[in-house]
């Protein structure tokens, strides 16, 4: 990812594109992809950006987070982890409440995910 940033320079938004088209389907995390911890995101930043996403849920959602706080709870702890579990409850969401809400869970959720 250092890579492709030093290539990107001067795009601002990179971290927001990138994310656009990983949801989109267009692209992947390589094989191998680095972990949470090969690029500098220490275990314990996880946890509290973890109860962060849980509270964006019961934030936008209210009474209905039941189901989307429990995959947030369940995701694995790490950055890829936690941002495929907020792209699962985006899609819970737009299923099963509303797609504004979803849209507004998903990128809420996502900012928080860009300070990690």
């Amino acid at each position: 990812m250092a890579r492709l940033h030093q290539k990107a320079v001067g795009f601002d938004d990179l971290e927001e594109i990138l994310r656009w088209l990983l949801d989109q389907g267009f692209i992947r995390p390589a094989e191998g992809a680095a972990s949470t911890a090969e690029v500098g995101i220490p275990d314990t930043a996880i946890a509290p950006v973890k109860a962060r996403l849980i509270e964006a849920a019961e934030s936008v959602l209210g009474a209905d987070a039941g189901r989307v706080t429990r995959i947030l709870r369940e995701a694995p702890d790490t950055y890829e982890g936690l941002e495929q579990a907020v792209v699962r409850c985006k899609k819970i969401v737009d299923l099963i409440i509303d797609e504004k809400k979803a849209a507004e869970l998903k990128a809420y959720c996502l900012r928080i995910l860009s300070q990690l």
